[in-house]
């Protein structure tokens, strides 16, 4: 099972995911994309990451499959 924050697919949410968000905050996909524009971050499918793709990553925050 993979959890929604999970960027990584590695079967947990953790630190790593976090920051890989955090670098991708703030960020859109455009056009055109933002530098650090990173769409598995954009957990939400809205074409920005901010705050409501952080609120899914921490609903599973230490989840594990």
């Amino acid at each position: 099972m993979k959890f929604r924050g999970d960027i990584n697919d590695d079967g947990k949410v953790d630190v790593t995911d976090l920051f890989t968000l955090g670098k991708a905050f703030g960020s859109t996909g455009g056009p055109p994309p933002s530098l650090n524009w990173n769409p598995d971050t954009d957990l939400n499918g809205d074409n920005v990451v901010d705050t409501l793709d952080l609120s899914t990553l921490n609903e599973n925050y230490g989840k594990t499959a």
